[in-house]
């Protein structure tokens, strides 16, 4: 601290308490900072972890790109090809299991505006077909008749119905 004293000259004094306390402000309002962005970085995790797959399709340039080597769990969402995939089973990535090569890993988020993808052969109840589901096979629209549907419109018929076309 400055002053100016009685002999008209300008002094320094040095106030070990108002240092500590000022030191002490500063290294509060650094841990502030730093735990702000802690909670705007988990935050931002949180939202896009737990989205459902019609909010990571509006999100999609959000999330990261699949890449090797990496250790995927269960339920998160990446990118391939510009296709947004969801991780159904945790594993490390490799080179050979790509997203679109490896269905028991990953499963493409289907584009809900399309209430017709083609169909993709289930590996399993994770990403069987619900009733109602709408699929295209063979360049005709079909609908599931049955819940825990794994089988196409060719190898079990009685589990889909046609859907004819409104012109």
């Amino acid at each position: 601290m400055t002053y100016i004293g009685s002999d008209s000259q300008t002094h320094a004094s040095f106030d070990q308490a108002t240092w500590e306390a000022y030191e002490r402000a500063k290294e509060e309002e650094r841990a502030r900072k730093q735990a702000q962005a802690m909670l705007d970085k988990l935050s931002y995790k949180t939202v896009l972890d737990s989205a459902t797959d019609d909010q990571a399709l509006e999100m999609r340039p959000l999330y990261p790109e699949w890449q090797t080597g990496i250790e995927y769990t269960k339920g998160t969402f990446l990118q391939y090809d510009s296709i947004l995939y969801r991780v159904l089973q945790d594993h490390k990535s490799q080179a050979d299991w790509t997203p679109d090569k490896a269905v028991s890993l990953y499963v493409n988020v289907a584009d809900p505006q399309d209430a017709y993808p083609p169909f993709k052969k289930p590996t399993g109840a994770h990403d069987a077909y619900s009733k109602g589901y709408g699929i295209t096979f063979e360049e005709k629209h079909y609908r599931s008749k049955i819940d825990g549907n794994v089988y196409s419109p060719a190898e079990y018929p009685a589990g889909w119905e046609i859907v004819e076309e409104e012109n």
